[in-house]
């Protein structure tokens, strides 16, 4: 009785399937010691100055203008795959006043309680504030260092597994339940967000990317991993920053540039971490 009850119990355990959650969004590798920064790698987590990160994961998508897109311009051309190698995490939201003042002194927050987005910083401060990001103590125990995103990985994140003209699809009538289309800009995340968790990808601000800008880039842009060009007239920037409420601006491959100590109102920040 016992020998048949054993047995009947290791059928039964045989039998057994986990349920299969969803894929890792990031690299689950753990670290010798089992650290903090092993514990984060899957999963969203707020920095020391209160940034709210989420994870993107590795993989490939398809990069500009889709020829069916009668509002894409030249410089979305060609449409191309490309290989998204190391997954990272983005920001959530646009960096806030109060944020960048935490890390940048010296300058004082506009009239809202500091928590709306930070505007009208060239891409030389957006550098400078990753740089000083990553220099904080409790980030640097962590082995967190900050940047701004390349391009690729930029539209990546803004399509989140989307082919579509717009990351939330094609039907520009569902705009206001994603996208702040007026200006000035509004408080960080009173929009819905893309697949990803991520807020104000499309309107609101657009955002400084690393990227020097060319308009034929996309002719010889590498399949895996693109930086953009060693040099340009100007820096990339992505997204659309409201007040036009045009069909033709918040699309997911729209693209501009601007010169690095540039500052109009319009721009904002994004930043990416990679955790070693």
């Amino acid at each position: 009785m016992v020998k048949n009850t054993v047995c009947g119990l290791l059928v039964a355990l045989v039998g057994l399937t986990l349920p299969s959650g969803p894929s890792p969004s990031v690299a689950d590798e753990q670290t010798a010691e089992g650290g903090p920064a092993s514990n984060e790698r899957n999963h969203d987590f707020v920095n020391s100055i209160g940034m709210k990160l989420m994870p993107i994961s590795a993989g490939e998508f398809m990069m500009g203008g889709n020829v069916n897109d009668s509002f894409a311009s030249k410089s979305e051309f060609p449409q191309h795959r490309v290989k998204i190698s190391q997954s990272f995490f983005m920001s959530a939201y646009e960096l806030t006043d109060n944020q960048y003042f935490s890390v940048m002194p010296g300058s004082v927050p506009r009239g809202n309680s500091g928590l709306g987005p930070i505007l009208g910083r060239s891409w030389n401060q957006a550098n400078e504030f990753c740089k000083k990001l990553s220099a904080l103590p409790e980030e640097r125990r962590l082995g967190r260092t900050y940047r701004l995103p390349t391009e690729a990985e930029w539209e990546y994140a803004c399509r989140a597994g989307t082919s579509s003209i717009y990351h939330f699809g094609n039907d520009f009538s569902s705009l206001n339940e994603y996208v702040h289309s007026s200006y000035p800009a509004a408080n960080v995340g009173t929009k819905k967000p893309n697949a990803w968790g991520l807020y104000d990808m499309q309107g609101n601000l657009t955002e400084w990317c690393s990227d020097w800008y060319a308009e034929d880039y996309y002719k010889t842009s590498p399949s895996a991993d693109p930086q953009g060009p060693a040099s340009g007239s100007g820096r990339v920037h992505r997204g659309d920053p409201g007040g036009s409420n045009s069909k033709s601006t918040f699309r997911s491959s729209m693209r501009a540039k601007l010169g690095p100590d540039q500052n109009y109102p319009t721009l904002g920040i994004r930043v990416v971490c990679e955790v070693q």
